[in-house]
């Protein structure tokens, strides 16, 4: 089986649903099966394993449960038939790669839902290779950690390191580096302070990250020269050494963590005892949070290539099919463009931005809920249920995202006041049109008086 070729078949006890999709599927060269029974499909099933199932709704209920539960069609791509509205709604919540509506066009809806399937196996493919490679990485750093085990009695300071690689590994599930850092180091009693940088290849500058921790060093961001840097060199490094060590009283180390195993891209600078500074082997400490730091990017790099957020049409079309039980959440994103718009002299990394965008709201609700209406509003479409929790996370997001990672400029305090605002809209689609008019009065309103 290739890529573009998945074994299909076609489940519907409507035989003319197994003639109309199996005529389609010669037109575009794909041979499949059609069962007109459950029973006699999964007998076929488990000779030939099938990639991609066609359901009809009516059929997805086999002896009172949902069909692809079964333990043996969890892991199969399946696509569901309707021409109802109560149809939809028993298949609609659940995992499927396209709804195939009986009275549209099926060709193209058919071309839509085999794209999703190719799109979704290759995915699948590039992230089995991450973890191949994760897997590999982190044997090498058990390996390297059992080969200092027979030193342990050797050296001084050896209970405190091993202490710090068990903290390491006890928090390596970990999904932000901040957390991690702080997870690991706050509690140590050699380390006094710290801090974590992170390389802003768009403006060349090192930036330092936002942490909880009580030991944090407020530091300045450190711009590494008009080259432009994959990674930070030696002479950046360096830098950073004397820049923290200007700022406290104890020797400095630093860590430098790489996502691609290369290129240093995030620093941890450390303020650490004299005795810990020659007397503790940095050098695993440093291989054990790198290994860590690149799953954690590499993990939000795959689910920002498969976030795909939605616009507002079909926003309105979702509005108009459900009646009750959601709500929508607005994030405003206006005070960008605003200032955008004043200030010639700034420039906004905004592809940046709208991929962590995508990361942090994917966590509040699912990618398919998030809807970008225009240049200047993000729409969360959420649960009532969940409604009081989605919308505290949303607020906590848009308090604590730091803008000015993504603006370039000199005055760099005309940013430090700027927000993205959170408000409730009603679920209807007269509230998002004139949400949307709203949007258009204030801009007008705003070019009128400039």
């Amino acid at each position: 089986m290739t890529m573009n070729s998945p074994k299909v078949a076609i489940l519907s006890s409507m035989i003319d649903d197994c003639k109309s999709f199996s005529k389609i599927f010669k037109s575009i060269n794909t041979v499949v099966d059609s069962y007109d029974t459950v029973d006699s499909f999964l007998i076929a099933h488990l000779q030939k394993q099938y990639d991609l199932v066609i359901a009809s709704a009516n059929d997805a209920t086999f002896e009172g449960q949902f069909l692809f539960n079964r333990s043996e069609l969890k892991a199969v791509k399946r696509a569901f038939i309707v021409s109802t509205n109560s149809e939809l709604k028993t298949v609609a919540t659940n995992e499927n790669i396209g709804i195939i509506y009986r009275d549209l066009d099926l060709l193209a809806q058919i071309r839509h839902v085999l794209n999703q399937y190719n799109q979704q196996t290759s995915l699948k493919r590039q992230l089995a290779q991450l973890e191949s490679f994760h897997d590999k990485y982190r044997h090498r750093q058990e390996a390297l950690v059992a080969s200092l085990e027979s030193e342990r009695t050797k050296t001084l300071y050896g209970k405190d390191f091993f202490e710090v690689c068990d903290s390491i590994n006890f928090n390596r599930e970990e999904n932000d580096l901040t957390s991690l850092i702080t997870n690991v180091f706050e509690p140590l009693e050699f380390v006094s302070g710290y801090t974590i940088f992170e390389l802003n290849q768009k403006t060349n500058k090192l930036s330092p990250l936002k942490h909880d921790g009580h030991k944090s060093i407020e530091v300045p961001e450190v711009w590494l020269g008009h080259i432009k840097l994959k990674g930070v060199n030696e002479n950046g490094m360096n830098m950073v050494k004397n820049i923290v060590s200007n700022l406290v009283h104890n020797p400095v180390v630093t860590l430098e963590l790489s996502e691609n195993g290369v290129d240093t891209t995030s620093v941890v600078a450390l303020e650490v005892d004299r005795d810990y500074l020659f007397n503790f082997n940095w050098q695993v400490i440093e291989t054990l949070l790198s290994g860590i730091y690149s799953q954690i990017k590499n993990s939000l790099t795959h689910v920002s290539s498969i976030a795909q957020a939605k616009g507002p049409f079909e926003l309105l079309s979702n509005i108009s099919e459900v009646s009750h039980g959601r709500n929508l959440i607005s994030i405003d994103t206006s005070e960008i463009t605003d200032l955008m718009e004043l200030r010639s002299d700034f420039s906004f990394d905004w592809n940046t931005f709208w991929k962590d965008m995508k990361v942090y709201l994917s966590q509040i609700t699912s990618i398919g809920n998030i809807y970008n209406i225009s240049f200047e509003s993000i729409v969360l479409d959420v649960e009532n249920d969940f409604f009081d929790e989605s919308y505290a996370a949303a607020q906590d997001l848009c308090k604590n995202i730091r803008l000015g990672k993504y603006f370039s400029g000199k005055d760099k305090s005309l940013i430090l006041s700027m927000q993205l605002n959170v408000s409730e809209i009603p679920y209807s689609g007269y509230s998002m049109v004139t949400t949307s008019r709203k949007l258009r009065g204030k801009r007008a309103f705003q070019d009128s008086t400039l």
